[in-house]
C-alpha cells in the first residue's frame, strides 16, 4: 500500500516482504529455496541493459560565466540562469538514478552468477 509509512517497516518485515516477493518469481525463487544449488542448476543468462534515452545535460551552463560575472547580471538574467541550472540539475538526477539502477542490476546478476 503506497499510503503506509516506510519508516514503520522493521528489518524483519522488510526481509519477509523481500522473501515472499522473490519466492513468487521464477528467476529469483532459487535464491530463497532450501534445496541445494548443484551443477545441474542453471541460471538465466545476464541481461545487458543499455542506457535509457534521456535528455542531454547542458554542461555549457558550467562554462558560460565565472562567479565574478554573476554580480553584473540583472535580476531577470539571474532568474533565467537559476531556472536553466535547476532544469539541468533535474536532468542530471535522472541520469544518476538511471545509472544507479543499471549498476544495481548488474551487481545483482554478479551475485547470482557467483553462486555457481
Amino acid at each position: 500500500d503506497p499510503n503506509i509509512d516506510p519508516a514503520l517497516y522493521t528489518p524483519s518485515k522488510r526481509m519477509r516482504m523481500m522473501t515472499s516477493t522473490l519466492g513468487g518469481t521464477a528467476s529469483g525463487s532459487f535464491l530463497i529455496s532450501k534445496a541445494p544449488v548443484t551443477s545441474r542448476s542453471h541460471i538465466a543468462p545476464p541481461v545487458l541493459e543499455g542506457a535509457p534515452i534521456l535528455p542531454m545535460i547542458d554542461w555549457n551552463l558550467l562554462r558560460r560565466s565565472r562567479p565574478e560575472d554573476i554580480e553584473t547580471l540583472s535580476a531577470q538574467a539571474l532568474r533565467e540562469r537559476v531556472n536553466a541550472l535547476t532544469s539541468s540539475l533535474a536532468i542530471t538526477q535522472q541520469h544518476l538514478l538511471a545509472r544507479d539502477g543499471m549498476i544495481e542490476a548488474a551487481n545483482a546478476q554478479l551475485v547470482v552468477q557467483n553462486i555457481f
